[in-house]
């Protein structure tokens, strides 16, 4: 049972820790409920590395941003002590977007607190069957974005994600020479094999598409294992006298990557986060599916201005949700049919949607 309080505001707290793609996900639901219900106070708690994702913040949403592996919020007791702090902050509901173990002990403790708890339905049994059936003989998943939004209507609060507007940004950034000029992230990896197209052949795509006139590349990557690799293309491409950006270099920060994002024509990524975060920013999306597929319902926001790419003959697809078990055939033929013509000809058909609707 709740705590009644008449002068008591109606605050939700809100959770998702991970990962960057399905964070990014989170945003339509939790800005279109905020819009929605504009009496009620919103607290969304995230990885502080990932609190950039919520931008241009709505007045009734507050994030709040902590570190999971060290310090006050670390564990099981770190999260009674989160619990007790937002129940100071006046939480009175609580929208459990990830279910894990660690939401679930959040959840217990924010229910002792008095706290109306809702949670996110994974349709874990779903997923199974799409997988064990393949995406041709099983019927589609429920959207992600939906499922999130359901969380919401669970707790008597309205929410229609798709009355979410998207990220706005300037029509012309500063470094852009002239308005016939054209800017294409390329995001080459993933999490998982599953997800990734052969490097080689987005390498192949990249230079084909840098060799155009007016044309700048934006390499999008990080860490030890994809630093290295946007590195030597880019000394490989600029060798060739092609204007290419690598973002890992560049060091612009999180936020700083979101904003060159916004300002694209159009993003090549894989089924990945930048897929997610490019669709926030009103960026047509060229992705590329492998071992995933759409049906699992993790399609972007506004997907139908989206081109996802993929092998829709294969009976095996999606062998996971995630793309992380190895291939069966040891090959990874779910890649086959994407060739790197197919992708340029998709990023053509975006850059022409995105300057339709400027």
């Amino acid at each position: 049972m709740v705590k009644s309080n008449a002068k008591e505001i109606r605050t939700v707290a809100v959770a998702r820790f991970s990962a960057m793609g399905d964070i990014a996900m989170t945003v339509p639901a939790v800005y279109a409920a905020c819009a929605a219900n504009p009496d009620v106070r919103f607290v969304v708690v995230t990885r502080k590395a990932f609190a950039p994702i919520y931008g241009q913040r709505p007045d009734n949403l507050e994030v709040l941003g902590i570190d999971l592996r060290e310090g006050r919020y670390k564990g099981a007791i770190g999260m009674w002590r989160l619990a007790s702090d937002l129940r100071r902050k006046g939480v009175t509901d609580f929208a459990d977007l990830h279910n894990v173990l660690r939401t679930g002990i959040l959840s217990q403790c924010l229910r002792l607190h008095g706290v109306r708890v809702r949670r996110l339905d994974k349709q874990r049994r779903q997923r199974r069957r799409l997988c064990a059936a393949g995406a041709l003989a099983a019927q589609p998943l429920e959207r992600v974005i939906d499922r999130y939004a359901d969380v919401f209507t669970a707790l008597g609060l309205e929410c229609h994600p798709n009355e979410f507007a998207g990220y706005s940004s300037e029509a012309v950034a500063e470094d852009c020479p002239s308005a016939a000029f054209t800017r294409i992230g390329i995001a080459p990896f993933a999490a998982h094999r599953g997800k990734v197209y052969p490097p080689e052949r987005m390498l192949a795509v990249v230079e084909e598409l840098a060799h155009r006139q007016g044309t700048r590349i934006y390499l999008f990557g990080g860490g030890k294992t994809e630093t290295p690799v946007l590195a030597q293309w880019k000394a490989q491409l600029s060798a060739k006298g092609l204007d290419v950006v690598d973002m890992a270099a560049a060091k612009v920060g999180f936020a700083g990557e979101i904003d060159v994002i916004s300002r694209l024509d159009a993003m090549v990524s894989m089924d990945s986060g930048n897929m997610h975060l490019a669709a926030l920013c009103r960026v047509p999306v060229v992705s590329i599916w492998g071992a995933t597929h759409p049906a699992a319902g993790f399609t972007p926001w506004k997907g139908e201005t989206s081109l996802m790419l993929g092998d829709d003959t294969l009976a095996c697809r999606p062998c996971s949700i995630f793309g992380k078990k190895e291939c069966r055939f040891g090959d990874y033929r779910c890649f086959d049919a994407v060739t790197p013509q197919a992708i340029v000809d998709a990023v053509n058909r975006a850059v022409n949607i995105k300057r339709t609707e400027q």
